[in-house]
């Protein structure tokens, strides 16, 4: 296989299923953030070294490669599992229970690898953005989207539970 094709050369690019549509296209833009955010969680898990948590992250990536190819189907296959999205809750509620409750609003930040949480939870939210646009222009698979509503909570617990573990408190902001 190419790695390139010279198709996308004048602004269009074809999904998985053939269909042909311009790059600034909303299914683009959607599949643009899904690859971001997948990009971020990989240097994540290059940066760690918690073999267990290196395969947790590993998970959600193929979670994301499994939404990539259901939006790459212009056709409208449904595959994508709402076990995935209670898989999500499990672990935010297993690790949610460590946790300190919160009062307030905390600083993104503390440990690298936190901080990088808190980054992939802002490229999630973008994600959840684009698929609401997108689900205005065409029919999408409605799990897709409680998905990343969750995911970007499970970013949210896990960025605290690796402050937690390196014993770094959270900062609170406070309204002057």
């Amino acid at each position: 296989m190419k790695v390139y094709t010279r198709r996308g050369d004048r602004g269009t690019s074809r999904l998985a299923d053939g269909s042909c549509f311009n790059k600034d296209d909303c299914r683009f833009r959607v599949l643009g953030a899904i690859d971001e955010l997948n990009s971020w969680l990989g240097l994540i898990r290059a940066l760690t070294e918690d073999k267990k948590l290196g395969k947790i992250i590993q998970a959600r990536q193929t979670d994301l490669f499994e939404v990539g190819m259901e939006l790459a189907d212009a056709k409208g296959h449904e595959n994508f599992s709402i076990k995935k999205t209670r898989k999500l809750e499990k672990e935010i509620n297993f690790w949610q229970k460590e946790l300190p409750r919160l009062k307030r609003f905390i600083y993104p930040g503390g440990d690298q690898g936190a901080a990088f949480f808190h980054l992939c939870r802002t490229v999630c939210r973008r994600v959840e953005q684009e698929l609401i646009s997108l689900k205005q222009e065409e029919e999408i698979n409605g799990k897709i989207l409680i998905y990343f509503n969750r995911l970007s909570d499970w970013l949210f617990i896990l960025a605290r539970k690796v402050n937690q573990e390196k014993g770094i408190k959270e900062e609170e902001w406070r309204r002057k």
